[in-house]
C-alpha cells in the first residue's frame, strides 16, 4: 500500500512540474495569446483603480481652479457694484445740492472742515479754502441736506463758517407751505426758532422752513429747519415756533460754498454780511 502512495506522490510532483513547464513553453511560444490577457487582467485589477483615482483628482483640481476663478470674478463684481452704488449716492447728493440753484447761475465750491469752534455746541467751522479759491464774506454754506451757515471770516487759504447755531447768524425764512415769513435764529435757552411769526400765522408742526431770499444774503429755497412745536399766547404778538435743523451740525461730512455768478462780470455777487470784515482790516 505504501508503495502505491509513494508512486502517486511522485507522479503528482511530476505532473505539477510538467504543467509548469507546459505553461512556460506556451507563454514563450504564444505570448500574444497568453501574455496579453494576463497583463490586461493585472492592469484591470491593480492599475485601473489608481488610474481612475488620478483622473478624479485631476478633475477635482480643475473644478477647484474654476471655483477659485469664479470666486475672484464674484469679488471683482462685488467691488464694482459697491463702487457704482457709491457713485450713484454721490451723484444723487450732488444733484440735490445743485437743485438749490436751478433757477440762477450758481456754482458749488467744495470745502473740507479743518477745525470746529464750540461754545457748548459747535458754532463755527474752519475750512480749507479762502480768497485764493474765490470765497467771499457772506457766502452761504450748504451740505447735502440744507443750509449750514455762511462765510464769516477769511484769509488767503482758510475761511471760518458761522453756523446756524451761532446766535449771531440769522436767516430770512418762510414756511414752504403757508409762506408765512419770519427770521430763523438760535437762542441758547430755546434752540433754533422762527421768530416774528404772527400769533395767527398759518404754521404747523412738521412744516419745512426754507430761506426766503429776502436781504440778499441767502438765496431762496434752501432748507433750514422743520417745525417741531408751535405755541400761541393770547397776550403775545408773535407765535413761538421751535425748529429742528435739517442739518445735524454735530456731524457735518460735506460742505459747499454756494457761489452766485454775475451775468455781466462773471464775478461773485454775494454782499458782505453785516459787521464782518476781512482779516487784517481795521
Amino acid at each position: 500500500m505504501k508503495f502505491f502512495e509513494t508512486l502517486f506522490e511522485r507522479k503528482a510532483s511530476i505532473t505539477h512540474l510538467a504543467l509548469i513547464a507546459l505553461v512556460g513553453v506556451i507563454m514563450l511560444a504564444g505570448k500574444d495569446y497568453i501574455y496579453n490577457p494576463l497583463s490586461e487582467g493585472a492592469n484591470f485589477i491593480f492599475k485601473k483603480p489608481f488610474f481612475e483615482l488620478k483622473v478624479s483628482l485631476a478633475s477635482l483640481y480643475k473644478v477647484s481652479e474654476r471655483n477659485a476663478e469664479l470666486e475672484e470674478a464674484l469679488l471683482r463684481a462685488m467691488v464694482q457694484v459697491n463702487d457704482l452704488k457709491r457713485q450713484k449716492s454721490e451723484n444723487e447728493r450732488l444733484r440735490a445740492q445743485l437743485g438749490y440753484a436751478t433757477t440762477s447761475d450758481f456754482r458749488l465750491i467744495p470745502l473740507e472742515a479743518y477745525s470746529v469752534t464750540y461754545r457748548g455746541i459747535p458754532i463755527a467751522i474752519k475750512v480749507n479754502k479762502g480768497t485764493a479759491q474765490g470765497l467771499l464774506i457772506g457766502q452761504p454754506v450748504i451740505s447735502g441736506k440744507g443750509l449750514v451757515g455762511r462765510i464769516d471770516e477769511l484769509s488767503a487759504r482758510f475761511a471760518t463758517v458761522q453756523l446756524l447755531s451761532d446766535p449771531g447768524c440769522r436767516v430770512a425764512a418762510r414756511d414752504s407751505e403757508s409762506r408765512e415769513q419770519g427770521i430763523v435764529r438760535f437762542v441758547p435757552s430755546r434752540g433754533l426758532i422762527l421768530d416774528n411769526v404772527p400769533i395767527d400765522g398759518q404754521i404747523k408742526t412738521g412744516d419745512l422752513i426754507i430761506s426766503s431770499g429776502l436781504g440778499g444774503v441767502f438765496p431762496e429755497g434752501l432748507p433750514v429747519g422743520i417745525v417741531e412745536a408751535v405755541t400761541r399766547d393770547d397776550n403775545a404778538i408773535f407765535a413761538g415756533v421751535s425748529l429742528k435743523p435739517v442739518v445735524n451740525l454735530n456731524a457735518i461730512d460735506e460742505l459747499y460754498a454756494l457761489a452766485q455768478i454775475s451775468d455781466s462780470s462773471n464775478a461773485y455777487t454775494f454782499p458782505l454780511a453785516p459787521e464782518t470784515k476781512l482779516e487784517g482790516e481795521e
